[in-house]
């Protein structure tokens, strides 16, 4: 049988719980709508489409395209009501503790892209006697990709597969200079950066922020013209996915020169995303003794026992104990980052 929703004073509990996980979804780049359906699925374990549309006020359209996904995911069963005859899905949620993506599945993605990186690199080599400059400058922007991989390898599977690469660009002499890509290379580019888009590398949810980012990540330094041309998107689009970039601290902009367009820099890709997810996980952590007042509460209140109770209390218990051990994780990563920058020459 479905699961009696939550209503009175319970509810508001529930929409911490809510909160909690629609503020993780945000901060990692996730959809919102998928995010909140996921959030509700971790509260009550198992819901009906009808009960989701209810909760979340979304359409129905919505919902089964989310829990379709959800399905072939594997993150979800959908069961069959011995008495209500509908479709009941249930999460999986030793599967997914915070976010509605295996972490098994995120490195399986990155080891394909990892394959992906050095095939790209080796044809860049073909071309390395005609254009050695401009061949080592982008293997060391695609080894910062590499970087970011192993960084995640060493977080989420405990296991390290290489020394992390060269990709500190400041002994080729380059400074704060546009490259100008040699039209032979100009292809293997546009195939890496389709890749990445076609992929949701950067952000599953948005191509245009996927583009652009994956354009930056090549070039390192770029201006809004330089964008324009690359991507074929307005000025507008450009500027306002610049602005956002600005905003998450995924790039910055240099002093802006007289008569001259305004230079955008992304200096390394794996320390900028790396610390984005660490900025994530902060958030996580500042949540724990928010439920652990939560809990307190409570366990004060004079409500009387019921199904309810126990659930909220249960589910509270379950993400403390879940961001305790998500804390492992997220020190490896961190060690992993402190290493880099060794490797990076930025650690003083």
């Amino acid at each position: 049988m479905p699961p009696k929703i939550i209503t009175g004073e319970l509810k508001r509990y529930e929409e911490e719980i809510i909160t909690f996980f629609q503020i993780v979804g945000d901060n990692t780049g996730l959809n919102f709508k998928t995010t909140r359906i996921f959030a509700y699925l971790q509260v009550y374990k198992a819901l009906t489409q009808k009960q989701l549309k209810n909760l979340t006020k979304f359409s129905s359209s919505t919902i089964s395209t989310t829990l379709n996904s959800f399905l072939q995911s594997g993150i979800v069963t959908r069961e069959i009501g011995t008495n209500a005859r509908v479709g009941i899905y249930r999460l999986k949620s030793e599967k997914v503790p915070f976010v509605y993506t295996e972490f098994s599945e995120i490195m399986i993605e990155l080891e394909n892209l990892d394959k992906f990186i050095v095939t790209t690199q080796e044809e860049v080599n073909k071309f390395q006697e005609e254009y050695p400059m401009f061949c080592e400058f982008i293997r060391r922007r695609l080894n910062s990709f590499r970087n970011y991989i192993e960084a995640q390898r060493r977080a989420i599977k405990e296991s390290s597969k290489y020394s992390f690469f060269i990709e500190n660009l400041s002994d080729l002499g380059l400074k704060e200079n546009i490259i100008s890509i040699p039209d032979k290379l100009e292809p293997i580019l546009k195939k890496f950066v389709t890749y990445m888009v076609d992929n949701g590398v950067y952000n599953r949810d948005d191509p245009i922020a996927n583009l652009v980012f994956s354009y930056m990540s090549i070039y390192g330094f770029i201006t809004q013209e330089l964008l324009v041309q690359l991507t074929g998107l307005s000025l507008s689009t450009i500027s306002r996915t610049l602005n956002h970039f600005m905003e998450n601290d995924t790039i910055s902009s240099l002093p802006k020169q007289y008569k001259q367009s305004r230079i955008y820099e992304l200096p390394s890709v794996s320390l900028i995303i790396i610390s984005q997810i660490l900025k994530a996980d902060a958030i996580i952590f500042s949540w724990q003794s928010k439920f652990q007042n939560l809990l307190n509460n409570l366990e004060k209140t004079n409500l009387p026992k019921s199904y309810s109770l126990e659930l909220i209390k249960r589910k509270i218990m379950q993400v403390i104990a879940q961001i305790s051990e998500f804390k492992d994780g997220s020190n490896r990563l961190e060690n992993a980052k402190d290493e880099l920058l060794v490797q990076y020459n930025l650690k003083k």
